[in-house]
């Protein structure tokens, strides 16, 4: 009996030592801290980097949807000029609308009309808000895709042959829902009157030729749909000055 007492006693003995082996509660608050130290410096950029990959797969894949409607729209009714006299009125941009939406798949259609469901002014990358860009006003054509893609239509001027930008196309990827911002949830296409799609910053083959450098926070930010759209990302948000479009076009490369 008194040999099992020794026993017992050797593998409390044991056991409070291998308890006592174990972390103390300062040493797991430490952990914790690091862990939230962490996890504060990398979830921006895990964040960001989504948000980034997300506008890009929806600005992409509508632009080919557009493209694809624009092409399809040409080819039954010919180029542009043949459509109709287009000017900068409501007639001019409900034939042209008219002709393409039988190839999209529309959530819902407002056409010219007030519609409150839209943004109500474009903010600029420097945050200047210009109010010009009203949506919800009867001068611009308004519907909004399957996926909740905004899409505005403006015909610039007469369209005439050989035009390159005879209509405006504003994408806004998530609709009403801030920050409605030129770059950040808002990009800008042309098209010509062959029924070309053109990314907004595009006026040669090369993005650089009209000064892509406006995309930043420092200016409007209108040619920061090439950019996202050729360059997949977004890293003019964070260092612009540092970007070239021939050459670094990312922050950490």
């Amino acid at each position: 009996e008194t040999a099992n007492h020794s026993v017992i006693a050797g593998l409390t003995r044991n056991r409070r030592v291998a308890v006592g082996e174990g972390f103390t509660l300062a040493e797991v608050l430490i952990t914790l801290g690091i862990i939230g130290i962490v996890a504060a410096m990398t979830m921006p950029n895990l964040i960001f980097d989504y948000k980034t990959k997300t506008t890009v797969s929806i600005l992409k894949k509508n632009a080919t949807i557009l493209a694809q409607a624009f092409s399809l729209a040409v080819a039954e009714n010919g180029d542009l000029p043949n459509w109709g006299t287009l000017a900068r009125d409501k007639e001019s941009i409900e034939i042209v609308v008219n002709k393409i939406k039988p190839y999209l798949k529309i959530l819902d259609d407002c056409g010219t009309d007030v519609c409150n469901n839209y943004s109500d002014g474009i903010t600029y990358l420097n945050n200047i808000k210009n109010e010009t860009f009203n949506f919800t006003k009867d001068y611009h054509y308004k519907l909004r895709l399957a996926d909740g893609t905004a899409l505005v239509f403006a015909v610039v001027s007469s369209c005439s042959p050989n035009q390159r930008n005879c209509l405006d196309i504003y994408m806004d990827i998530n609709g009403k829902q801030a920050p409605n911002t030129l770059g950040i949830d808002v990009f800008y296409f042309t098209i010509a009157d062959n029924g070309k799609l053109t990314v907004g910053g595009i006026v040669g083959a090369n993005p650089k030729d009209s000064g892509w450098e406006s995309c930043n926070n420092h200016a409007q930010g209108w040619n920061c749909s090439a950019w996202v759209f050729y360059k997949e990302n977004m890293d003019y948000l964070k260092c612009a000055d540092k970007l070239e479009w021939d050459g670094k076009d990312r922050c950490n490369k």
